[in-house]
């Protein structure tokens, strides 16, 4: 058992030291990113003419920014010879518009966590109050018991959404919001 633990531990410290963390003059967090073929850069689709990065651009900045500290900022450093200047200003607009979607999508997720959290919580006390009132009046114990686990349910419910999915939410919205305000440039 121990074995397996330290060649756990190993393995990660080998990740860790994989990842190399720069960094620009103004403290923020360097992506290098390297093109080799700017056909799959944008989208084939778009909403109106807006142009928007595709989704397989898109999963490779979220895998890039997993392990990165995104609280500095984000720069991403684009390197390709297929990229003329033409193109530069479309794809910063794309990152944009791609991003800009993703925040405001993330930013409803949160809204609707914290509001569904208060309900859960509200519908959990209601029930415990409703609770309380039937064991004054003497209620059978077992339907004591099924009221009681259905409080309890709506308030661990609660618990889960505003602490435990919240703050994937917060992560996955700090991310966005990073990858929204990055700087971009090209090599």
């Amino acid at each position: 058992m121990f074995e397996r633990i330290n060649k756990l531990k190993t393995i990660r410290e080998e990740a860790r030291k994989t990842v190399q963390h720069s960094y620009d003059g103004e403290g923020r967090e360097i992506i290098d990113m390297r093109v080799t073929c700017d056909d799959d850069f944008l989208s084939a689709y778009s909403v109106g003419d807006k142009p928007c990065i595709s989704g397989g651009l898109a999963d490779f900045l979220d895998e890039a920014v997993k392990p990165l500290d995104v609280k500095r900022g984000l720069h991403i450093n684009i390197k390709g010879e297929t990229i003329d200047g033409d193109e530069r200003s479309v794809y910063r607009e794309a990152f944009k518009n791609f991003y800009c979607r993703r925040v405001a999508d993330v930013s409803a997720k949160l809204t609707h966590n914290l509001v569904a959290s208060v309900v859960m919580l509200l519908i959990a006390v209601a029930i415990l109050s409703v609770y309380v009132t039937m064991e004054v009046l003497g209620y059978n114990y077992v339907v004591l018991e099924l009221v009681d686990i259905v409080a309890w349910v709506f308030m661990w419910e609660a618990v889960d959404q505003f602490f435990f999915e919240r703050n994937l939410l917060k992560r996955e919205y700090a991310r966005d919001c990073a990858l929204y305000a990055a700087v971009i440039t090209y090599e």
